[in-house]
């Protein structure tokens, strides 16, 4: 039997643009290749309290030839669903369930979500801390994971660096024990691999499938976000594992300029994308 075919479709994440989209925008995107997009659920690049907002940015998206597969809850500021401020907690979930409402609206499949933020202890009590706050975001994932079952969405967990809950190898394969894998899946983020030790190897004992992809490059230190092959990433070595994994794609990428020249970098991103359909006919043995 041949194995399944690798779907050639890319994606961007919206918050290489630092407004919300524009017409232009979204022109330039299919212009250079991609087919779909995932919303940053943070203002001002979306109000995620905003389900007119959310209308409207499927109809942009829709008048041009592309579609939403996904949107990105936040993860920033406060919001943390493992905090251990209780108030907190509760406003992240919230902040979570409404982007799931949002991405069904708009006709997406899945809202990735961060475990958790960085954790504030060092030394001795950085795991003590890490194991709490673990906790609080299995409790936070039984109301998200109901409101996606409710919804028709998927959650897609992203892997983390070390020092962020969810980073280490133990809490992350905790959390997933406690999730449906019918219902979650993981966003495997190249950039956060390649600055966590181990995470390859981690990928080997994880029973949930990856869905999506947060695809981007660096140089091993710390999250740059740049296009890939810009950067120190082997990409046949990582596209190659996703390929084992029985992830197909299709790809996303999650990469940013901090505002500066979207559309110059949107050009590199579209070079990037025939690099990787290069890597594939590789792999595949097509060239």
């Amino acid at each position: 039997m041949e194995p399944p075919k690798i779907i050639l479709e890319f994606g961007l994440a919206s918050d290489l643009f630092w407004d919300p989209l524009g017409n232009d925008e979204i022109q330039a995107v299919a212009g250079h290749g991609f087919s779909f997009v995932e919303i940053w659920g943070h203002m001002p690049w979306f109000d995620i309290y905003s389900s007119s907002m959310a209308t409207d940015v499927k109809k942009l998206v829709e008048a041009n030839g592309l579609r939403v597969r996904s949107v990105h809850a936040p993860c920033e500021a406060e919001w943390d669903i493992s905090s251990e401020d209780d108030a907190v907690r509760r406003k992240s979930v919230e902040e979570a369930i409404l982007s799931i409402e949002r991405c069904r609206e708009m006709g997406g499949e899945l809202v990735v979500i961060h475990p958790g933020r960085t954790v504030a202890s060092e030394g001795d009590t950085a795991m003590a801390e890490h194991d709490r706050r673990t906790t609080k975001s299995v409790e936070s994932f039984k109301d998200i994971q109901q409101a996606a079952r409710d919804n028709g969405i998927r959650i897609a967990l992203e892997n983390q660096w070390a020092n962020e809950v969810g980073g280490k190898e133990k809490h992350f394969l905790r959390l997933l024990d406690t999730l449906d894998p019918q219902v979650v899946g993981i966003c495997f983020d190249s950039s956060h691999a390649n600055i966590t030790p181990g995470t390859f190897e981690m990928f080997g004992r994880v029973n949930h499938p990856i869905i999506t992809t947060h695809l981007s490059d660096n140089h091993g230190t710390y999250d740059e976000h740049k296009p890939p092959f810009t950067g120190a990433i082997d990409w046949l070595e990582v596209l190659g594992f996703l390929l084992d994994t029985g992830f197909r794609g299709p790809w996303l990428m999650e990469v940013t300029n901090g505002g500066h020249d979207p559309l110059g970098v949107l050009a590199k991103m579209g070079t990037s994308i025939e690099k990787m359909k290069h890597v594939f006919a590789q792999i595949s043995g097509s060239e």
